[in-house]
Parts: C-alpha cells; sequence; structure tokens
C-alpha cells in the first residue's frame, strides 16, 4: 500500500495527507495568481514566501480532489477569489499565512486540486515532488523567463487544456468529486480581495 505524503502549514497546525503521487506539476503566471500573490505580500509584511518563485511563478500539484485529505486546523482554512466572477477559489490558513490549496468555485463539477508547493511537508526531501515542472502557464508573464538557462515555453498550452480535460472527465466517471475533508474545510465565504 502506497504510504501517504504529509501535508502542513508552515506552524503545524493545519495538516493533511495526499493519497497519491500521480499529479500534474505546474507553474503559473496567470493575472489571478500574480494578484494572489500581492495581496499575500500585504497580510506577510512584504512576504510572497510560499506564494511564488524566483521567476514569480506559482507552483502548484493538481490531484483528484478525493487525494487529498485535511486531518487537522480545518477551523484555520479560509478561502480567498480575486473578485466575485473568479471561478476558482484559493485556501490560505490563518494561523500562519500558508498557502494551502486551489480549487474551482464548482468542484462538484471539476474534481481537481492544485496544492501549493509549500503545503507539501518535506518536498524538498520527497523524490515524487521534484521533478520536472510539466507546463508553464502563462509564461510570458515571467519576471525571468529562465528555467535551466533556457526560455521557458510561452502561452496556455493546448496540450495541457486537452490533458486537463481528460483529467476531468476520468474524475467524473471515477466519482472523484465526491466531498471530502478539504471541502469541509473550504464550506465558508471565500474573503474577495480585489474591488475590481
Amino acid at each position: 500500500m502506497q504510504t501517504a505524503i504529509e501535508l502542513g502549514c508552515r506552524c503545524g497546525k493545519v495538516k493533511g495527507r495526499l493519497l497519491s503521487t500521480h499529479y500534474l506539476h505546474l507553474r503559473c503566471w496567470c493575472d489571478c495568481c500574480q494578484a494572489f500573490a500581492r495581496w499575500m505580500e500585504t497580510r506577510e509584511a512584504g512576504s510572497t514566501r510560499g506564494c511564488v518563485d524566483e521567476t514569480h511563478g506559482t507552483e502548484v500539484f493538481q490531484f483528484f480532489r478525493d487525494q487529498v485529505c485535511l486531518d487537522e486546523g480545518q477551523e484555520f482554512v479560509i478561502g480567498t477569489k480575486l473578485t466575485k466572477k473568479t471561478i476558482t477559489v484559493r485556501y490560505i490558513s490563518t494561523c500562519c499565512n500558508t498557502p494551502l490549496f486551489v480549487t474551482p468555485d464548482f468542484p462538484s463539477v471539476v474534481p481537481i486540486i492544485d496544492v501549493f508547493a509549500s503545503f507539501i511537508v518535506g518536498k524538498a526531501n520527497t523524490p515524487a515532488f521534484n521533478g520536472p515542472v510539466e507546463y508553464q502557464l502563462f509564461a510570458m508573464q515571467a519576471a525571468r523567463q529562465l528555467e535551466n538557462g533556457t526560455m521557458v515555453r510561452n502561452g496556455l498550452h493546448y496540450e495541457f487544456l486537452l490533458r486537463s480535460l481528460a483529467r476531468t472527465l476520468k474524475g467524473v466517471v471515477l466519482l472523484k468529486y465526491r466531498p471530502n475533508s478539504a471541502d469541509q474545510a473550504a464550506a465558508g465565504t471565500p474573503i474577495i480581495i480585489s474591488s475590481e
């Protein structure tokens, strides 16, 4: 039986598990990720730790919803949306401002959850999570478009869209959208971080 991978916020109050090491490894520079990082700066006194890397990209690992469990600290989890119309919700811990995960605003339709690299305990020492980034999304907005000394590919990849759609359909067929402990933690009304 596969050993679960530990999840945890920086202070340890929010804890969980990944029940799979099968994922899509993404880095994104979309407007929503950038706005979220700027908002986190205001909460963290100028720090974007856990939100973006040195290129200002956001590193996440995409799983099916039933592969992510929260075991402790659900009361410290809050959701944020860029605007009321934003289709994704980004969750953080209120105890230490750790970025946790991202879900669509309609999880019963799309059974996908993106886990921030900062929420994976011991990521640097876990070989399963140290492979290459599979898709660089919206890279034209990168602060520094270098990946191992070469330019990253720009744009939102059609290959990624097709693969993501296929994963979504697979998740629906396999009932991967069923509610889990992450949904219980995310049951409150998200904070709207922009008035635009």
